[in-house]
């Protein structure tokens, strides 16, 4: 194989190399190792290597630096703050029977009531739930009835919707409807509540857009549908026509964005990152408005 003409080396005098002590050349003597073409490129590409192995070092160091498993030995857990999203990793269970740990009955419903109970979270001593428009807390460990629970925190109106997230310090997000006494009360209400105390940390009010092709005509409430997630720092809630990202701490606005027709703000999925989800209606003239060929 050839390997063409020696490479050019760079300007100035290059200073000697002395060969190493018990270095021998290739006639088996102990005198210097003669310097040929093949020579001259295989120490090229050994200066080539060792500085793109300091770079690649340096990434891998970065890399590793952000990302425990970069470097193949298992990290230790980073303590979450207040604003971030919790992440827990469950272990496996050493036995597959389960053993009752909590309980929550309501006995005092009559004959054919029925209650909305949306959402549930867990806390390192609470378990909250939701019951028609109030959040309870009671204690894990316990056989709770009404009038145990640790804390209470009354809506004004019926929750619907909200997120299984909750973040560092145990706070989360549910939407609720105002005015729950009028037939057309909309879901327009965000509130984000200390699971552990049962308090009232903010609430705020976002637009309502019916879902569909005809939104903004009439007033059905069953075509409402906003969501909520929450992402780093951030409550992120959908409500058709956009999406409103609320400050944790204090409530405020921090952005906003308009969905552009035909398409509507569906939905979101949080945590580490946000991903928000659009519905979007071709208009097709020969198939009914809902009919799923009409969607993307």
């Amino acid at each position: 194989m050839s390997f063409g003409p020696p490479p050019s080396m760079p300007p100035g005098p290059a200073a000697p190399v002395e060969p190493p002590q018990g270095r021998h050349g290739p006639d088996g003597g102990s005198g210097p190792v003669r310097k040929g073409p093949r020579a001259l490129l295989l120490g090229l590409l050994a200066v080539v290597l060792v500085g793109a192995l300091g770079t690649g070092g340096w990434l891998l160091w970065g890399r590793g630096s952000a990302d425990p498993k970069a470097s193949g030995t298992a990290g230790t857990a980073v303590r979450q703050g207040p604003l971030d999203v919790r992440e827990t990793v469950e272990k496996r269970p050493a036995s597959t029977t389960g053993d009752m740990a909590f309980r929550f009955s309501v006995d005092d419903m009559k004959p054919g009531e029925h209650v909305e109970m949306p959402g549930m979270w867990a806390t390192d001593r609470i378990l909250a739930k939701g019951i028609n428009k109030t959040l309870v807390g009671l204690s894990i460990g316990t056989d709770a009835a009404p009038g145990d629970e640790k804390c209470r925190l009354g809506l004004d109106g019926p929750i619907c919707g909200y997120t299984r997230h909750v973040t560092g310090d145990h706070r989360t997000a549910v939407l609720f409807r105002a005015n729950d006494w009028a037939q057309e009360a909309y879901c327009n209400q965000v509130a984000f509540v200390d699971l552990d105390d049962g308090k009232l940390v903010w609430e705020g009010r976002f637009p309502v857009s019916e879902s569909g092709p005809e939104s903004g005509e009439g007033a059905d409430p069953a075509k409402d549908r906003p969501g909520v997630t929450l992402a780093h720092g951030t409550v992120a809630v959908t409500w058709g026509g956009g999406t409103v990202g609320y400050d944790m701490e204090k409530g405020t606005t921090r952005w906003t964005t308009a969905a552009a027709a035909p398409c509507q703000d569906m939905g979101a999925a949080g945590g580490r990152g946000l991903i928000v989800r659009e519905k979007c209606w071709t208009g097709g003239d020969d198939l009914p408005a809902e009919s799923w060929k009409n969607v993307t």
